[in-house]
């Protein structure tokens, strides 16, 4: 109800305007003793212990780069500011251009990052070992959200614990009022009691651990669902979907339930200051009077009224989230060419899966399994495994799916252990419930009767 209210959001930007998945664009050594490949390691031994996506960003990196983390020692978070342990005896930070400015350590010459890229420093035993430079894309969704937020006259203000020329980047792409770069935690609380003594209604929305003070602070706070447990808790409304355009949806909705609350109240008030009156015999002289009967015919009459009025409620959908269903040919189409090029045995373990939770071995023709449809099914797991491998972290690399099987003297002739052990992979990565409803499906198939081939109707005529 309050969201109506709104006149400034304040929006973090990593996982709120941005995506929140780093990738790694440059890796820069400024001791000739140090590779980059050695300056990327040492960095992910300390952010292993962290969860934010920049850290999330050097571990994807050396885990492309196939790198053995180290572990680390006595680590230590500096507040907005990075983090610090010991690694095979050296101390190591990782830390922001902010921290180099605080301790007045030099930049390093020919130092420059683009306006996209947010950098981090590696300082080896007190000395600049070099630097990591990663980039964010913009949530395709920001750019509309922002521009709703103007029609409604609701200011957008970013606040960024990234450089200045970022937060520039992204406020002018996005087209924001204003931007504050730079910003540690505390200050960000600061920020927000600024804005509320300037007579703002504020909103601030955030993900993360050192967005809750600037959260509880805020007159609403929105947290980001794919965000931090203390962030969703701090926070009034949390957007499940992630998405900006959802912040939109809620004030428009917060308005458009205003509106018909006032519409109804005059209506139910307007009802009753015309009709008690009529009731009570006010110009009975005139020889209008509303009987008992009338009487109730309106109030039901009223009743409905205010009720066709609510149900009128309706809110412009600006999420343009795709759901699931929506999304599901996407991915078959994605599968589709691995069908083509994938040989008859591998679309068995599909088969070998019911029989196996069955316990019953029924065997088919050829001609009936390359009949199934429930045969797509396969490289749509694939696809799945694919997505999997590039969102989670310590994920198994590719072909490191379990012990590996030995043929037995007791194992069908058709069965191979690279079979079995697919037949367990698919079983893990579907479930037991998808496997059970395949299963359903396809008793109910055979149930139905199987159409006669040419040759058999041939010889039934002769």
């Amino acid at each position: 109800e309050n969201a109506r209210k709104i006149t400034t959001i304040v929006f973090d930007k990593t996982g709120t305007l941005t995506v929140g998945k780093f990738e790694v664009s440059k890796i820069i050594s400024l001791q000739k003793e140090l590779n980059e490949n050695e300056i990327i390691r040492l960095a992910s031994a300390l952010e292993q212990q962290s969860e934010h996506p920049i850290a999330t960003g050097i571990l994807q990196k050396v885990k492309d780069l196939s790198i053995t983390i180290p572990a680390p020692e006595n680590f230590k978070a500096i507040t907005g500011k990075g983090v610090e342990a010991t690694v095979e005896g050296k101390k190591i930070l990782v830390v922001s251009p902010g921290y180099l400015k605080e301790k007045n350590i030099a930049v390093p010459e020919g130092f420059a990052a683009n306006d996209t890229e947010t950098v981090v420093f590696v300082i080896v035993n007190d000395k600049l070992a070099g630097y990591i430079a990663l980039s964010d894309e913009i949530r395709p969704e920001s750019a509309e959200a922002i521009k709703t937020l103007k029609e409604n006259k609701i200011k957008s203000i970013l606040l960024t614990g990234d450089n200045n020329k970022v937060a520039k980047s992204v406020s002018e792409t996005l087209g924001l009022d204003s931007f504050f770069g730079e910003v540690l935690p505390d200050q960000k609380l600061e920020k927000i009691k600024e804005l509320q003594s300037k007579g703002e209604f504020v909103a601030m929305t955030g993900d993360g651990v050192n967005d809750a003070p600037a959260l509880a602070q805020a007159d609403i706070g929105i947290a980001v669902g794919s965000g931090s447990d203390i962030a969703a808790e701090t926070a009034g409304i949390v957007l499940v979907n992630s998405n900006p355009r959802d912040i939109v949806s809620l004030i428009l909705f917060g308005k458009a339930t205003y509106r018909k609350m006032i519409q109804n109240l005059i209506w139910a008030t307007g009802y009753n200051v015309v009709a008690l009156p009529l009731a009570a015999g006010v110009l009975y002289k005139q020889g209008v009077l509303l009987s008992p009967a009338m009487g109730a015919v309106l109030m039901t009459v009223s009743t409905i009224v205010v009720a066709i009025n609510a149900s009128l409620l309706k809110v412009k959908n600006v999420s343009g989230e795709k759901t699931k269903d929506e999304q599901k040919p996407e991915v078959i189409s994605e599968a589709k060419p691995e069908t083509k090029e994938k040989p008859a045995s591998e679309t068995k373990p599909k088969l070998e899966v019911e029989d196996e939770f069955k316990e019953k071995a029924e065997p088919e023709d050829k001609a009936n399994a390359e009949a199934k449809p429930e045969i797509k099914a396969v490289p749509k797991t694939e696809s799945r495994e694919e997505m999997k491998s590039e969102t989670k972290e310590g994920a198994k690399p590719e072909g490191e799916t379990g012990p590996q099987l030995e043929a037995t003297a007791e194992m069908p002739s058709s069965l191979t252990p690279e079979i079995v052990t697919r037949v367990h992979k698919l079983y893990e990565e579907l479930g037991r419930e998808e496997v059970k409803a395949v299963q359903e499906w396809e008793e109910t198939q055979k149930e139905r009767p199987k159409p006669k081939t040419e040759a058999e109707q041939k010889s039934k005529d002769e």
